[in-house]
């Protein structure tokens, strides 16, 4: 048989139920299978196993088409948190250093057991519960509708990037008192548009990379505290403007508005509430 050419280099199959591939954007996990592939598997003269150079600004596209500068900046940072990696400048470009190469390169290094494959699935399936091999379509239908009752609808990951100089925030300082869809970007971006989601009952209208925007600025602006306020008061259903928030530049560019109605005694009518009733009469 004819020998592959290019070598090899192994994945273990428990990134499958790692929180980095469940909860990440798509563009980390390409960014990451490609150092991978492309640190030395055995030292040279420069550079030990398990280390690589990489010019990632003139490199980047043979990352991936849609691949940016800018995304791999951000999950560097994320993986030198996370231990996955570490980085060292030079004069043209940088040297990585994959962590644990040895152990996660090294076959003898993995057992195969029905307990440990069964445990990994198991999770694996508990987080993407449609993932699920069935029989025949009325199992499908089963499937499909069950999970979409127990569980919220997770926004994607793929199908939308991180603004520009977004900071992730590690998912230890999330906020789980409520379900989530976004888990990926900046705290208080992703709280804000999640907050409001879940306080009108329903997804927001328009473009995500748009409400990023303009969530990013309120948060700024006013502070979470404030904004938390805010949408717990358009959240009321006998708010008047409950049924017209569809998109959260709404609330930005109304923001102060509705701070100074919602300072008005109780018994206080807004202008807009007495202009209503009085074209009803």
């Amino acid at each position: 048989m004819e020998k592959i050419r290019g070598g090899a280099f192994v994945i273990a199959r428990q990134i499958f139920s790692s929180e980095f591939w469940l909860e990440k954007p798509c563009s980390w996990k390409i960014i990451w299978v490609f150092i991978l592939g492309n640190v030395n598997h055995k030292d040279s003269s420069k550079l030990r196993r398990g280390e690589g150079f990489f010019d990632f600004a003139s490199i980047h596209r043979r990352i991936g088409s849609d691949i940016t500068e800018d995304m791999i900046k951000k999950f560097l940072r994320h993986g030198r948190r996370l231990g996955m990696l570490s980085t060292t400048r030079s004069t043209r470009g940088t040297i990585i250093k994959v962590l644990k190469y040895d152990k996660f390169q090294s076959l003898g290094n993995y057992t195969s057991t029905e307990i440990s494959t069964g445990e990994a699935r198991e999770k694996h399936e508990r987080s993407t519960p449609i993932n699920k091999n069935v029989k025949n379509d009325k199992n499908v239908k089963n499937t499909l509708s069950k999970d979409k009752e127990a569980k919220p609808r997770r926004a994607n990951p793929c199908s939308y990037s991180l603004l520009p100089n977004e900071t992730m925030s590690p998912i230890d300082d999330r906020d789980r008192s409520f379900p989530r869809k976004r888990v990926f970007g900046n705290e208080k971006i992703d709280w804000t548009l999640d907050y409001l989601e879940h306080k009108l009952g329903r997804n927001l209208a328009g473009q995500e990379r748009w409400n990023r925007i303009y969530a990013n600025h309120l948060a700024k602006k006013y502070g979470i505290g404030t904004v938390k306020k805010i949408i717990d008061w358009l959240g009321e259903p006998d708010n008047w403007w409950y049924a017209k928030i569809s998109q959260i530049s709404t609330v930005y560019k109304n923001a102060d508005r509705f701070l100074a109605e919602m300072a008005l005694p109780p018994q206080t009518k807004s202008r807009r509430e007495r202009t209503i009733e009085e074209s009803i009469k």
